[in-house]
Order: structure tokens, then C-alpha cells, then sequence
């Protein structure tokens, strides 16, 4: 239940994220003194910079994807193409929530 309760609030990824980009933000203001510890911030760095890599492709599939289902609407299901595009101009210019 408390678990579950915190995930609402971050998800593992994302506390893990705040880690990582705090730790490493650390280790610019005052670098390891250790060679395995400059090793480990290296590491750590490939780390962050290899999931930024699949989350930026991950985002870019997304929207090839939600792409060519628009097409394919359009070309199939012109008065529902029509419908949604209407609601996505009106999502689009409302103003965006907090999170």
C-alpha cells in the first residue's frame, strides 16, 4: 500500500533519475579522488546518457506512430479524422495542467 502510494508520487525510474542527475551534478562540483571513483562517475554517465538515447527514440517511435495513424484515418475514416482533429486543436490550445 505504501509503496504503491509512492510510485503515484515518482516511479522508480524517475526517483533514480533525480539521483543520477544529483550524484553526477555532485561529482562536476567536487570530482572523485579515487580512480574507481572517477570509473564509477564514468560509468554512471554512459549510464545516464544511453537512457536519454532510448527515451529520445522511444519519443520519436511515439510520434511516427501517432503519425501515420493519422494518415491512416484520414485516408479511411475521413468524418472521424475530422472529429479528432477537431479535438486535438481544442487540447492543443488549452492551457497545459500542472503536474
Amino acid at each position: 500500500m505504501i509503496e504503491r502510494k509512492a510510485f503515484e508520487v515518482a516511479t522508480y525510474g524517475r526517483q533514480l533519475g533525480l539521483i543520477t542527475e544529483l550524484l553526477l551534478d555532485m561529482a562536476a562540483q567536487t570530482p572523485p579522488r579515487t580512480r574507481a571513483g572517477r570509473e564509477a562517475r564514468q560509468r554512471l554517465q554512459k549510464i545516464q546518457a544511453e537512457i536519454e538515447r532510448i527515451k529520445a527514440e522511444d519519443a520519436a517511435a511515439q510520434v511516427d506512430m501517432v503519425e501515420a495513424g493519422l494518415r491512416r484515418l484520414k485516408a479511411r475514416h475521413r468524418p472521424e479524422y475530422e472529429a479528432l482533429r477537431a479535438r486535438l486543436q481544442q487540447a492543443l490550445a488549452a492551457p497545459e495542467a500542472a503536474p
